[in-house]
C-alpha cells in the first residue's frame, strides 16, 4: 500500500504525526531535557542564523573562555614540544644504531 500525504489545507495537515510527537517526548525525558528547552534552542539557533538576534555572553562566560583559550594556547606549546622532542629522540636512536653498526662491523683493510 502507498502512502500520500494528504494534500488538505487544514491547519492540522501542518502538525507532525502524532507518533512522532511521542518519540520526541520520549526522546526528551530519557535524556532529562523539556519542550521548553527545545524551544528556547530552537529561537536561538534561528536567530543566530538570521544574524538578527544577538546571544549575548555573561562576564563569568567571557572569563570563562579566555581561561579556556589560555589553557588551549599552554597545551598547543606542549604538544609541540612534545613533538619536536620525539623528533630529536629518533634522530638520536637512528644515530645510535648508525654508530653501533659502525663498531660491530671489522674494520676493512686496505691495501
Amino acid at each position: 500500500m502507498l502512502l500520500h500525504p494528504r494534500r488538505t489545507s487544514s491547519a492540522s495537515s501542518l502538525l507532525p504525526p502524532r507518533c512522532l510527537l511521542r518519540s520526541i517526548g520520549a526522546l526528551l525525558r530519557r535524556e532529562g531535557l523539556h519542550h521548553a528547552q527545545l524551544e528556547d534552542w530552537r529561537k536561538e539557533v534561528f536567530a543566530a542564523l538570521e544574524g538578527s538576534g544577538t546571544v549575548q555572553s555573561s562576564p563569568q562566560d567571557r572569563r570563562r573562555i579566555q581561561q579556556l583559550e589560555r589553557e588551549l594556547h599552554r597545551k598547543d606549546k606542549a604538544l609541540a614540544e612534545a613533538a619536536a622532542l620525539l623528533v630529536l629522540q629518533k634522530k638520536y636512536q637512528g644515530l645510535l644504531e648508525d654508530l653501533q653498526e659502525e663498531a660491530s662491523t671489522p674494520p676493512r683493510k686496505e691495501r
